[in-house]
């Protein structure tokens, strides 16, 4: 039954980073114009998505950098 669980929340996140990155991709001017916006989403990647899955964290944190960062300039 843990086990379940486990693998449920796993999918959750999954399904959440999935949308994430959508909106990262195709609408990172979002992100650009509210900080507070991107510094949550920026934590929750740091935090959540980190302890279930570190290769998914790295890449969206590579991907928000780069969209957001790259544009600010």
């Amino acid at each position: 039954k843990k086990k379940k669980k486990k693998k449920k929340k796993k999918w959750k996140i999954k399904r959440v980073c999935n949308t994430l990155k959508l909106w990262v991709d195709n609408y990172w001017f979002d992100f650009m114009e509210d900080e507070n916006l991107y510094k949550k989403a920026f934590d929750f990647v740091c935090d959540v998505v980190n302890k279930e899955s570190p290769k998914m964290s790295d890449q969206l944190k590579r991907l928000m950098e780069r969209k957001v960062f790259f544009w600010k300039k």
